[in-house]
C-alpha cells in the first residue's frame, strides 16, 4: 500500500501564500467584488464531516460538486476522502481515476482562482502518490456555478455559503 508523503507546498497552498492570493490592492479589492473568501481548513474538515463526506461511507460511488472552488481547499479534503475510501477497498489508482473523473467536480467563476486550484489538486494528488495527478483537470472549469447547464444531479453540493 501507497503511504501519504509530507509535501510543504500543499501547506503553502492551505494558507493562501500562494500568488494567486497574495494581497495587493487590485486582487484586495477584485477578492472582495466576487465574494471570494478563502476557507480555513477546519473549517473544511467541520462542513465535510457535517455533510457526511467520510471515507468509509460509500463515498466513491457518489457525485459532489464544490460551486465556487477557490484555491481548492474544499477539493483537496474531497480528493483525500475519496482516494482513502478507494485504496481502503482496494480499488487500484487507474480505477480510482475513472472514478473521481465521473463523481467530483468543482467550479469557480474567476479564471485564475481555477487555475490555482487546479495546481492545487494536483499538488494533493502528487502528495498521495497518486498516479494520474491531472484527472481532474476537465472537471474543475472556470464559470458561474448559478448558471450551470449540467445535466443529473448531486448528491453533495458543498462549500463556503
Amino acid at each position: 500500500m501507497k503511504k501519504r508523503v509530507s509535501c510543504s507546498i500543499i501547506s503553502i497552498m492551505e494558507k493562501q501564500e500562494n500568488p494567486v492570493m497574495m494581497a495587493t490592492p487590485k486582487t484586495a479589492e477584485k477578492q472582495k467584488s466576487l465574494g471570494q473568501i478563502m476557507t480555513p481548513r477546519l473549517i473544511v474538515r467541520e462542513v465535510l464531516d457535517a455533510a457526511g463526506y467520510n471515507a468509509g461511507t460509500g463515498i466513491s460511488s457518489k457525485k459532489i460538486f464544490e460551486p465556487s472552488c477557490g484555491n481548492g481547499s474544499f477539493l483537496s479534503d474531497i480528493v483525500e476522502r475519496f482516494i482513502a475510501e478507494c485504496r481502503a477497498k482496494g480499488i487500484p489508482d487507474a480505477e480510482t481515476s475513472d472514478l473521481l473523473k465521473s463523481n467530483v467536480f468543482a467550479a469557480d467563476c474567476d479564471p485564475k482562482m481555477v487555475e490555482a486550484c487546479k495546481e492545487h489538486i494536483r499538488l494533493t494528488l502528487f502528495c498521495l502518490l497518486f498516479d494520474d495527478v491531472g484527472c481532474l483537470d476537465g472537471n474543475i472549469v472556470a464559470e458561474d456555478s448559478l448558471a450551470d447547464s449540467r445535466d443529473g444531479f448531486f448528491d453533495f453540493v458543498v462549500g463556503n455559503p
